[in-house]
């Protein structure tokens, strides 16, 4: 009787505790949806997270990988779609969000298997030429990325911020463009979408000082966008939100009305912008979102980028005449050779009258890509893709001339200092740099030593903030072709493997011609494996008798706290030992505090605790022969006193 009681109170303790947690899921799930189908995808996110811990489900899931997704966070966003393709029910969609993830991270070899994937084995609502289109996209990717043209692009780093930073063009000596910083001054209220601050127009003068550019006349409440210029820089159209434009988007499998942007027009005398006044773009564009303006030189021609009704899908990109009453004409869409079902943006042209844009639709290497119709006669030549390194894995677009050869461009491609980053470019900048040092490479298992192919190498020049990545070939070797003397940082990555700190190559001290090979060693990712940290990451030992972590020790786990960053889909348990000295009660309590030691600290890093498990085993599963009684060196017992981790998914 007294047993019988007790099992029925302890069943009904768990059912309560499970009751709990479902009741914390559904209303978390909930709070979730309505945060997402408000669009506000960076408070959405933290909600879907906390309905995942209480119960993990593919709704949860799935909320996550999307919000990550619009909010353009490609590294994040992979990780869930990794995991939601993995649970039996995932949605078709999810197949082929997981495959552009892929793309826009480089992962070019592991985004065709999944479009061959979704190709062949005819999931419905999947469209076969769309899928070859995408693994022409990834092969075409691969072309480019081992045959970069004759640019370079380098990072705006005094410009840049952690923030998105995008839009630039030259003006009064300075630079002109958007930005989305949060300033307490200027720019405190955020965005539910993004969880920045609403975007305005700054200048950046010629001595790099930042401020918001004419404030009361140009920045709103809410969004301002991309501007242009006349040739005298006397005339300025931009973009701004307004209210009576709604635009439609599809979030999940809902249409959702957001506010659209509409074009307006300010004049600049005595130092100071005019008063804004709309421009008219006629019936056809009223109501409908016109946004990515550019102004040629003698402001005869606007072109723009807009989803009004008559276009061939997504937005579109048409072009309008100023008539002699300084009105303007009804737009004319530029026709499907510029123009797909997906979107194109931020039309522009050089000196030569080539035209440029950037699509996501045409044939790319991930996200938007920027093109160029040699000539300009967008009506009859084909666009051809700029290729690396002017285009990314990610998105590339707004590019603008400063002069015949030089300009700015916009992307959010990895190495930057934010969201979207301003880089300049200078086309054909090798012709200046004739000769140059070949760094080639091989990227293999740190365990067996042997290759890994496909995997995305990464060479940094810091000194001049200048970026290239190349995909290995099946053998694990790359190479670079080297055109300045400097410290080169290099990493790669791999699905499959641990994100690693790479190395460093000094080249300082060569001369141009010569020829270096370096070899990087990734570890991979063991699961359900105990793996001692000082193998893959550092050396966390402890002192005898203490269980406190040396700053030394911290920097290491900072290494284990960027892996569950980067993995958010793992967690992670930390098993502390102790040599065998001492009683054994002692020892197994003191390995409790180091464990706990280390996971302490991850949660001070933003690490969440569900994610982490301490656990202490004393002196048990000895490295080595130094058993209680046993005479050994103090290095010997050092190696005892040590901390083990190991990864499971979620």
């Amino acid at each position: 009787m007294y047993i019988s009681t007790i099992r029925k109170f302890v069943i009904g303790l768990l059912c309560s505790g499970l009751f709990t947690m479902n009741v914390v899921a559904q209303s978390s799930l909930k709070e979730a949806d309505r945060e997402f189908e408000k669009l506000n995808f960076s408070i959405a996110v933290k909600k879907y997270e906390k309905a995942y811990v209480s119960k993990p489900s593919i709704k949860a899931v799935d909320g996550m990988a999307k919000s990550y997704l619009k909010m353009r966070n490609f590294q994040l966003a992979e990780a869930w779609y990794e995991k939601l393709v993995a649970m039996p029910g995932a949605p078709v969609d999810s197949y082929i969000s997981y495959a552009a993830v892929l793309k826009n991270n480089g992962k070019y070899t592991e985004a065709r298997k999944q479009y061959q994937y979704l190709r062949d084995n005819h999931f419905p609502g999947v469209d076969v030429a769309t899928m070859n289109r995408m693994i022409r996209s990834c092969d075409s990717a691969v072309l480019w990325m081992n045959n970069p043209t004759d640019t370079h692009v380098r990072n705006l780093s005094f410009i840049n911020t952690e923030y998105a930073d995008w839009g630039c063009l030259s003006f009064s000596g300075g630079l002109l463009f958007v930005s989305d910083r949060v300033e307490r001054e200027y720019n405190n209220k955020k965005y539910g979408w993004t969880g920045n601050g609403y975007t305005r127009l700054f200048f950046a003068d010629a001595a790099m000082a930042v401020r918001p550019l004419d404030t009361d006349n140009i920045n709103g409440a809410f969004h301002t966008g991309q501007a242009t210029l006349n040739a005298d820089a006397s005339e300025m159209i931009f973009s701004k939100t307004d209210n009576s434009v709604k635009k439609e988007i599809k979030v999940g499998d809902k249409q959702v009305s957001t506010v659209g942007f509409s074009l307006y027009d300010s004049r600049f005398s005595n130092g100071k912008w005019s008063a804004v006044t709309p421009l008219s773009l006629g019936a056809t564009a009223k109501g409908y979102s016109v946004n990515d303006p550019f102004l040629t030189s003698n402001g005869k021609y606007l072109y723009f980028s807009s989803d009004m009704p008559g276009g061939y899908g997504g937005a579109d990109i048409y072009r309008a005449e100023r008539l002699s009453d300084d009105s303007w004409s009804t737009p004319v869409n530029l026709g499907p050779k510029v123009n797909t079902n997906g979107d194109e943006r931020c039309p522009a042209f050089d000196e030569k009258g080539n035209f440029y844009f950037s699509s996501d639709n045409l044939i790319g290497m991930g996200g938007l890509d920027i093109f160029i119709v040699p000539g300009g006669d967008h009506s009859k030549v084909d666009p051809v893709n700029m290729g690396y390194p002017v285009n990314s894995s990610e998105d590339d677009f707004s590019l603008r001339f400063k002069d015949s050869s030089t300009g700015y461009l916009s992307s959010n491609r990895q190495g930057g200092k934010g969201n979207d980053d301003i880089y300049s470019f200078q086309l054909n900048a090798s012709l200046l740099a004739p000769s140059f040092i070949k760094l080639s490479g091989k990227v293999v298992n740190k365990t067996t030593l042997t290759p890994i192919a496909n995997a995305v190498v990464t060479i940094t020049d810091s000194s001049r903030n200048d970026r290239r990545q190349i995909s290995t070939d099946n053998e694990g070797f790359f190479n670079f072709r080297l055109d300045t003397i400097a410290t080169y940082q290099l990493k790669a990555e791999k699905t499959g493997y641990l994100r690693d700190n790479g190395l460093s190559v000094d080249l300082s001290t060569l001369d141009k011609r010569d020829s270096v090979f370096v070899l990087l060693k990734l570890d991979s990712i063991l699961l359900n494996h105990p793996q001692r940290l000082f193998d893959h990451i550092g050396n966390i030992y402890f002192d005898f008798d203490k269980w406190d972590l040396k700053p030394e020790m911290k920097a290491d786990v900072d290494k284990l706290v960027n892996i569950l960053q980067m993995e958010p889909t793992l967690k992670v348990k930390i098993s502390a030992y102790t040599d065998s000295r001492g009683k054994a009660s002692y020892n197994l309590k003191l390995s409790q505090y180091r464990a706990q030691s280390v996971v302490d600290y991850m949660k001070e890093k933003g690490i969440d605790v569900d994610r982490l498990e301490a656990k202490g085993y004393g002196a048990t599963n000895l490295v080595n022969g130094c058993k209680a009684g046993v005479p050994c060196t103090e290095a010997e017992h050092l190696q005892n006193r040590r901390v083990e981790f190991t990864l499971f998914k979620r």
